[in-house]
This record gives structure tokens, sequence and C-alpha cells, in this order.
């Protein structure tokens, strides 16, 4: 087993990966959130996930740079009897905010 380092390390290290430009300001953190919350609902309204027990959508940030943001959204069916997950990458333009397929 190899050595695990303590969480401060780690955080010292993704200190240093940041850049300036990078950093999201709190009121483009806020329309991102509800960009992904209407993504989210979008989908499961659109794959009929509404309908049908376990159905689910999940959009989150994967990376983020200072021209757009890469978004991972996950969806489709968890339940007990049916297992099917879907996964599509989407982009933010970060001046635009508005979401395309690149």
């Amino acid at each position: 087993m190899g050595r695990r380092r303590p969480p401060a390390e780690k955080s010292a290290g993704m200190a240093n990966k940041i850049k300036q430009g990078d950093i999201m300001t709190s009121k483009e953190l806020k329309k991102v959130a509800e960009i992904l919350d209407k993504l989210e609902w979008d989908t499961i309204n659109e794959m009929g996930y509404r309908h049908i027990s376990g159905g689910f959508a999940i959009a989150r940030i994967k990376k983020f740079t200072r021209s757009y943001i890469k978004v991972d959204v996950k969806h489709g069916i968890a339940s007990d009897c049916e297992r099917r997950v879907y996964k599509d990458t989407l982009y933010i333009d970060r001046h635009t905010m508005q979401i395309t397929e690149q």
C-alpha cells in the first residue's frame, strides 16, 4: 500500500496549478449553477425520465479555462431492474454563457 498524503499537502499542490484568469467570480458561479440546473431539468423532461422511476440527470463542471467551461452530463435510468447511464460532454462559453457542443 502506498503512502497517502494528508489533505493539506493535496490542497497546497492544487493551489499552484490555478491561474489568476481561471478563477470564477461568485456572480459567474451563480449563473453557471442556474445553467446546470436548467440543463438537468431539460434533460429529464426531453428524455422522458420524469415519468420513469429511477430517471436522473446530473450536470457537473469537469474543467474550466478563461474561455469555456467543460460540463459532463450523466443521465439515464438507475433502478433495481434496469441500469442505463449515458454521458454527454457540453461546453459553456464564459463570455456569452451559451451552451455549445464544440
